[in-house]
């Protein structure tokens, strides 16, 4: 019998239905959604036709009944791994589904049994369509790929399409990510498991079907997110085998949870939304009131009164309405009554307060003389941006204790630097900003700072001022927009874990924000208004005079050369009341030159030590510098803070050494001009060189004139130049901004303006120097070189050579094959390296859109690492003292602000949902420890009023213990006080 049928078409199980039947003519259904055909066919009785209806139906029932057992089966095995946790993959093997990728079902957090009790949707799971690779070009040149997935005949999920391109890549925005969620019996009722169909999509006609994926029952239930690729099966098969391409399908699942679906229910509920947690990590800064009608000033000179802005103290608004100018900066310079918190790391913090700025230029001129500049710090740190309240109409702006000013920021990796921004707020409903809203959608920038954390000690209170600068240009002339005062403290939980952090490669940090004006803000606070990423010819000259400035450390080095060689003092110390100076620097490479002139299994230590040798030099030439805001951190107090993990301090005065900085720049500067003056008459001299002997050397080169007048136009040549040499010069300019960004940074650890890394390749360098001294170099380069020898110039050689090289016995078959192979092998390798940039560049794009759907489109990159041409170092205005235990106060916690890293894989968990489950696994021990103590205390308490309750009693300890517990337990959204320090 079966040798009169032949296979034209395949379907599963569900898609197949009789829609009647007349006579011998069944009249079939095949496939689903659009999809579906009918078809007839033709037997050669009415009764073999009935007989076809009742085995279809008869089989149709067995697989109900198998999917109702394994539904029932899966359920029990449910309820058992919740009482006791199962081994991996146990509910796929106990229910008799075969597996065919090793996996571990991995249980939701969500409780399972109540669940099924409930008889809810006990089947949950999570999957995500990453990406499609090497798909056929349907189109002209690409295609407009989408999946529809289906279980059986029902449709559950279909993405967005990703237009023009053969390897998409979904993302949150184009639906990548559904939960699966029904009954067992619903799901195992598919036979043919989850189908994934590939489309291509087409403004006019029907969608062409590009492929299927179909993901049986057991790994669907066995799966645990890992990023698994399947072979897309075609609808069509290729009309020749050189036309074949291998497309694949890229997806990711497991067991969804309780959080899964929270988010999911979320992002349905927020569809086609960006930002919805954005005030979770931005504070904006608060605007001032109408100042319309209201009087800035009361009398004249010293004694006139100001109204204190952006509001008078809330508790005693009488007395601090009006203040003179010294009022005013005594106010101001006191203890911060309201803190923000913000970040999300977990090593120490950091505790800043804007006291105020000086000198700031007007950027609101108009016809009103009162109308000034409205002043607010933008502040960045890591992954969080705040922001100030504004302080309107004043060139001299002082945040008051009671306003928005304070912030205490969670360190998460020691390389980061604070980020400052000093702007002028425009109001967006301003008549006078609408005509500049339409130009630019940014807050006036006045200037910017960037702090250098790694050249301030923890447990000291800095009090600094620092100038303020527009552009590096600026920064570079000395041309300073006004100065900011800040007060800084660092502490660390564990000093020695901070630095052994700063040897790790430091997280990328992106900042979004859902508003551009916001992202300008901060883009600016960050990077200034250099944009690398446009082609000028400013920012081209720039890179390269920075990168010939560098030309100037010559004599330096010149120097250290002489002073090493004619034995100079190195080292300064007093003895005795008299300052002494040791050649210690000559005194090392004496006995190193000893040492490896008598005994060359010394010189490869050598070289490992040199470099040690050349920080630890840098570290001393740099600590010359008699200014303390300008010198680096010693290499002997980080080793002290490493080994001992005891915290250190400083004082500093106001004006401390101040004459002797003076000094020590004004001699700087003279070396500098001489040094310059020298290189101009040098280039002066061979220029007057060149032109004596450029008439002879013309002269040999050419025996014909060309006296042809030759046209000048420098307008259109400028332009045609620019226009062809753009292609060649932008892609220069970005070469040079890698090579400026990677020298600044090469720099800066060098001259330690990073510490922490410095300090560890020091240490590095002279514990490895210390153990390659004991390694007997010459015995193994002298017996790699025998064996080398003995191996590689033998006779042997030659055997080798007809054995396994010559081919004058392979056939032109066996020559193809080899080539075939060879081809095959460097395929593989392109192909894996081409899987790990795909797989960077999906988790890139979704991370992406997923910051964006959170908290804003709008990104921006802070770095950890000093790239930055302003100068950070204080003024000597600026002062610095210990910080004492004594006089810790406490700082009021009014507002928390988190970061926006994100931990997860394929479902994101936000900083604020960490700090929730952290609060409550919190209070769920502080609970169990009260009661706990509650069980070990005797109940027949005695006291003189037989009334008195047993929690809450004076007399008991009862009752402070249930106190303690109920302020533990309090709701985590109220004003939170915490011991600070100060």
């Amino acid at each position: 019998m079966d040798e009169h049928y032949m296979e034209h078409y395949s379907y599963r199980l569900e898609d197949v239905g009789i829609h009647r039947i007349h006579g011998r003519t069944c009249e079939m259904k095949f496939g689903s959604g659009p999809e579906t055909v009918v078809r007839d066919i033709k037997f050669e009785a009415e009764k073999d036709a009935l007989l076809f209806e009742r085995c279809l139906a008869d089989v149709q029932r067995r697989v109900q009944e198998r999917a109702k057992k394994l539904a029932e089966r899966y359920r029990e095995l449910k309820k058992m791994q919740n009482e006791a946790p199962s081994t991996p993959g146990s509910i796929s093997r106990a229910i008799g589904l075969s597996a065919t990728t090793p996996s571990a079902v991995k249980s939701p957090v969500r409780d399972t049994l109540a669940v099924l009790e409930e008889g809810g949707m006990d089947v949950r799971i999570l999957i995500d369509i990453v990406s499609a690779i090497n798909l056929p070009t349907v189109d002209l040149f690409s295609a407009d790929a989408y999946v529809v997935v289906r279980l059986g005949s029902r449709e559950v999920h279909r993405t967005k399409v990703v237009h023009n391109t053969i390897n998409p890549i979904w993302t949150v925005e184009t639906k990548s990510l559904f939960l699966l969620e029904l009954t067992s019996e619903d799901f195992f009722a598919s036979t043919g498991g989850l189908s994934f169909v590939i489309k291509d999509y087409d403004r006019v006609g029907r969608n062409d079907i590009i492929g299927r994926v179909v993901v049986p029952h057991e790994e669907l239930l066995k799966g645990k997110g890992d990023r698994i690729v399947y072979d897309i099966v075609p609808e069509k098969p290729p009309k020749s085998k050189l036309k074949q391409k291998h497309s694949r399908l890229v997806l990711r699942f497991r067991e969804g949870t309780a959080d899964d679906v929270d988010f999911m229910r979320s992002l349905n509920d927020h569809s086609g939304k960006i930002g919805i947690y954005s005030n979770e990590t931005l504070l904006p800064p608060r605007p001032p009131d109408s100042k319309m009608l209201k009087r800035m000033t009361k009398g004249s000179g010293e004694s006139a009164l100001h109204r204190v802005k952006p509001y008078p103290d809330p508790a005693a608004p009488d007395r601090t309405k009006w203040m003179t100018t010294k009022e005013l900066q005594r106010e101001a310079e006191k203890e911060s009554r309201g803190w923000v918190e913000a970040g999300s790391g977990k090593l120490g913090k950091l505790y800043v307060e804007v006291i105020g700025c000086d000198g700031l230029p007007n950027m609101d001129l108009n016809l009103n003389p009162r109308d000034k500049t409205d002043a607010f710090v933008c502040l960045v740190y890591e992954d969080v941006v705040v922001n100030t309240d504004v302080i309107g109409d004043t060139l001299k702006p002082r945040w008051m204790p009671w306003c928005c000013r304070a912030f205490v920021f969670d360190i998460s990796h020691p390389q980061s630097n604070l980020f400052l921004g000093v702007f002028d707020y425009d109001s967006p409903i301003a008549p006078s900003q609408l005509v500049a809203r339409t130009v630019s959608d940014i807050h006036d920038p006045i200037g910017r700072v960037a702090i250098n954390l790694g050249h301030y000690l923890a447990d000291t209170i800095y009090n600094l001022k620092i100038p303020i600068y527009l552009r590096e240009e600026d920064a570079v002339k000395g041309v300073s927009r006004g100065t900011i005062s800040l007060r800084l403290r660092m502490e660390w939980d564990q000093p020695r874990q901070a630095i052994i952090v700063a040897a790790l490669p430091p997280p990328p940090m992106y900042v979004s924000c859902a508003q551009r004006i916001h992202w300008s803000a901060a883009h600016y606070t960050v990077e200034g208004l250099t944009d690398e990423a446009s082609f000028s010819l400013g920012a081209l000259t720039k890179y390269i005079a920075e990168l010939q400035g560098y030309e100037e450390l010559t004599p330096y080095f010149a120097d250290a050369a002489l002073n090493l060689l004619l034995w100079r003092g190195s080292y300064s110390f007093k003895m005795c009341g008299k300052p002494v100076s040791v050649p210690l620097h000559s005194m090392t490479a004496f006995a190193w030159g000893i040492l490896v002139a008598w005994d060359f299994n010394f010189f490869p230590a050598f070289l490992v030590f040199a470099i040690g040798w050349g920080f630890l030099a840098m570290n001393q030439h740099e600590r010359q510098n008699p200014s303390p805001w300008h010198m680096p951190r010693d290499y002997w107090s980080i080793c002290y803070n490493f080994l001992l993990e005891k915290k250190m301090s400083v004082s500093i005065e106001v004006n401390q050494h101040k004459e002797a900085f003076d000094k020590f720049t004004e001699e700087t500067e003279k070396r500098k001009a001489a040094f310059e003056e020298e290189r101009k008459l040098m280039k002066v001299h061979s220029m007057e060189l060149q032109e004596e002997l450029s008439g002879d050397i013309k002269t040999a080169g050419s025996n014909e004139m060309d006296i042809q007048t030759k046209k000048e136009n420098l307008v259109s040549g400028f332009v045609d130049n620019l226009n062809l040499l753009k292609p060649i010069l932008y892609p220069a300019q970005l070469e040079l901004a890698k090579v400026v960004r990677i020298t600044r940074i090469c720099v800066s650890v060098v001259r330690w303006d990073e510490p922490y890394l410095a300090w560890w390749i020091t240490t590095t360098s002279f514990l490895m120097s210390f153990l390659m001294i004991w390694i007997p170099w010459s015995f193994i380069i002298r017996w790699i070189l025998r064996v080398a020898v003995f191996v590689f110039l033998g006779p042997w050689m030659a055997i080798y050579d007809r054995c396994f090289l010559r081919r004058k016995n392979q056939s032109p078959e066996q020559r193809a094959e080899e080539i075939k192979e060879k081809v095959k092998a460097k395929y593989l390798n392109v192909t894996a390296t081409a899987s790990s940039n795909r797989t960077r560049m999906e988790r890139a794009m979704k991370l992406k859109s997923l910051k964006k759907y959170l908290y804003g489109k709008y990104l921006v990159n802070v770095p950890h690492f000093c790239v930055d041409g302003i100068p950070t170092n204080p003024l000597f205005d600026s002062s610095a003292r210990p910080f004492e235990n004594e006089e810790s106060v406490t700082m009021k916690i009014v507002d928390r602000k988190y970061g926006q890293n994100l931990t997860g894989d394929m479902i994101p968990t936000r900083e604020f949902q960490l700090d929730v489950k952290k609060k409550e696994e919190d209070n769920t021990r502080i609970l169990s420890r009260w009661r706990l103590r509650r069980r070990k205390k005797p109940t027949d308490v005695r006291s003189d009023n037989e009334n008195e309750p047993l929690l809450g009693g004076h007399n008991g300890g009862a009752g402070v213990d249930y106190k303690s517990m109920q302020e533990d337990l309090m709701d985590s959204d109220r004003t939170v006080e915490i011991g600070g320090t100060r």
